[in-house]
């Protein structure tokens, strides 16, 4: 498992001296999933639906856990789309190690192990999210409607979770604010 010096890539975060992160794409054991899903119920987050997306996002190949000591600290998924992309999806980053940049490492080995292989698409309104994409070499796009036609058939896709929510948003320029951020092509 490579580890990263998180303290030289984020140095504005507090993090400890002693603080190794250790990323597996092996799913963490049912005790560490469980501990997500009881924090999202304190946190009125979604119930029920981390385990079965962590585990099919794993079993696939995309999905990330990070960890000090083997102490479980959080874990990402990525959700591929068309034929070479992915967009970072949900991550969950336990409360007691937050604000330590645990999430941004995450975040960033993902970029990681995709750049050169699969092409990356993030929208984000986070201004920490549009700096970390540009030190990570992806391109800012415009807007929505210069977006590649397989990210907008990814987008179309979301419709039927969303679909009344959506469309409102499209007509009142929901895209305003939010930056996306592609890849190279490869």
């Amino acid at each position: 498992m490579p580890t990263i010096d998180i303290a030289n890539i984020f140095p504005q975060f507090p993090l400890s001296n002693t603080m190794n992160l250790v990323f597996t794409e092996t799913l963490p054991a049912e005790e560490d999933l469980k501990k997500i899903e009881e924090e999202a119920v304190l946190e009125n987050t979604v119930v029920g639906y981390f385990r079965p997306l962590f585990k099919k996002m794993f079993a696939k190949g995309y999905g990330l856990a990070a960890y000090n000591n083997n102490i479980f600290l959080g874990i990402m998924c990525a959700v591929p789309f068309g034929r070479n992309w992915i967009e970072p999806g949900t991550f969950f980053v336990l409360k007691s190690y937050r604000g330590c940049g645990v999430g941004s490492a995450l975040i960033k080995e993902l970029i990681i192990r995709f750049k050169g292989n699969k092409r990356i698409y993030v929208a984000t309104k986070n201004s920490i999210v549009f700096d970390f994409c540009e030190q990570n070499g992806l391109k800012q796009c415009e807007n929505y409607w210069n977006l590649p036609l397989a990210v907008k058939w990814h987008l179309l896709k979301k419709l039927s979770m969303v679909r009344v929510a959506f469309i409102l948003a499209l007509k009142r320029n929901f895209h305003k604010g939010i930056r996306f951020y592609l890849s190279p092509e490869n």
